[in-house]
């Protein structure tokens, strides 16, 4: 078989009749880099250098195979090696044995360690011809769960010793907290013991162990609103108020919980009575726009370059849709105007226009303050907020 396949065109079948004159009549070219040979043309110095550019090494019988209608192509091959253009490895020449070019970096190997190129600009119809890889954040959630009164025991687990969500179970009743080490969290907690030790608990953290405490308190948030929605159980406290996070964050951490809860309702711990689809729901619903009362007062806004308008109905103050909201929030404001933007970026309820944010749907709030807090971003003067004389003959907010 070695000879044959040193010979070449003998490959284990039938001698072909066809005679093939060795001298190859092939116009003399004498320039730098290229091989005076009988036996290598120009064209098979290039053929044999291209096999081996792909990974930087190649077999006889690949570049071989690569010169078909050669009359001796392991002689050619054999002549880049004679010439010092490849190498070749110790041991017996068959069609096993290895060639490589010295000192050449192969083509993917220059696709791993180089700088990726720019990305094209996109065209008219923001198209591109640049190939971009994308690869989406891995969140992947790690889930205990334990019986009630084997909870202490999850103060030693390793995995837990950082920040997570925990779910406690008592009968119809589920209390969802979060702690900066949850398993020690859940080992010490007085409201999962009283007024009788719960009857399950699970753990909720990142395998990779990204979490931070701020990540810790959204995703509390998020659990919290799936178990409220979704599990005909009844939360024991109110609902979490969460953390400033941005949109792109929240949409992470939204994925997680949807990861957390689907894997909750497989194995039957929670979630278990409902369609796996109610899970997909946002937590922030767009709730349809009610016409404001003949009753209601109204009030406008027009400072900080924004324009909103409220409605007060009894003791609920109503952010009414078309109503501009300040993008960007400041340090000092609550956590709550940052979550709240997120969740409403998240599921429709405010959308960019220019270099504002417009809310598309009614927002309810305790006070006249605390939708001026969500509308800047910040702190504000009490008389921000002007009467509105005739409610339902002044031009509404710019859509």
């Amino acid at each position: 078989m070695a000879e044959a396949i040193l010979g070449g065109n003998t490959l284990a079948r039938k001698p072909s009749r066809r005679s093939f004159n060795t001298s190859r009549t092939v116009a003399a070219l004498t320039l730098p880099g290229l091989v005076q040979h009988p036996l290598v043309s120009p064209d098979d110095q290039v053929r044999i250098l291209h096999v081996i550019k792909q990974s930087g090494t190649a077999s006889l019988e690949e570049i071989i195979a690569a010169l078909p209608g050669h009359p001796a192509p392991a002689s050619a091959a054999l002549a880049l090696v004679q010439a010092g253009i490849l190498e070749i490895s110790e041991g017996l020449i068959d069609g096993d044995i290895q060639l490589t070019r010295p000192g050449f970096t192969p083509q993917a190997q220059q696709e791993i360690t180089s700088e990726p190129p720019e990305p094209l600009k996109p065209s008219r119809t923001g198209t591109t011809m640049a190939m971009v890889r994308i690869e989406p954040d891995d969140w992947q959630p790690l889930i205990f769960a334990v019986a009630g009164e084997r909870r202490s025991a999850l103060k030693h687990e390793e995995a837990l010793q950082q920040p997570g969500v925990y779910i406690g179970i008592r009968d119809r009743d589920v209390y969802v907290g979060m702690g900066e080490q949850v398993g020690v969290r859940v080992g010490k907690s007085v409201r999962l013991a009283t007024p009788r030790p719960v009857d399950r608990i699970i753990c909720i953290v990142d395998r990779s162990k990204r979490l931070g405490v701020k990540e810790a308190r959204v995703l509390e948030r998020l659990i919290a609103q799936a178990v409220q929605r979704n599990s005909g159980r009844r939360i024991e406290q109110s609902l979490p108020d969460g953390d400033g996070v941005s949109p792109e964050e929240y949409d992470s951490l939204r994925l997680f919980a949807l990861r957390a809860c689907l894997a909750l309702r497989q194995s039957g711990e929670l979630f278990a009575q409902l369609p796996a689809a109610s899970l997909f729901s946002p937590p922030a619903e767009r709730r349809p726009f009610q016409p404001v009362g003949q009753d209601a007062r109204l009030f406008t806004m027009d400072a900080h370059g924004l324009r909103a308008h409220l409605a007060q109905e009894g003791d609920h103050w109503r952010l009414l849709p078309g109503s501009e909201v300040q993008v960007d929030v400041l340090p000092s404001a609550h956590s709550s105007a940052r979550m709240k933007r997120a969740e409403l970026l998240h599921s429709g309820g405010l959308r960019q226009t220019g270099g504002v944010l417009t809310l598309t749907q009614d927002m309810f709030f305790g006070s006249a303050s605390s939708a001026s807090h969500f509308v800047t971003g910040g702190k504000t003067r009490v008389d921000i907020w002007k009467p509105v004389k005739h409610p339902f003959e002044q031009r509404g907010p710019r859509t």
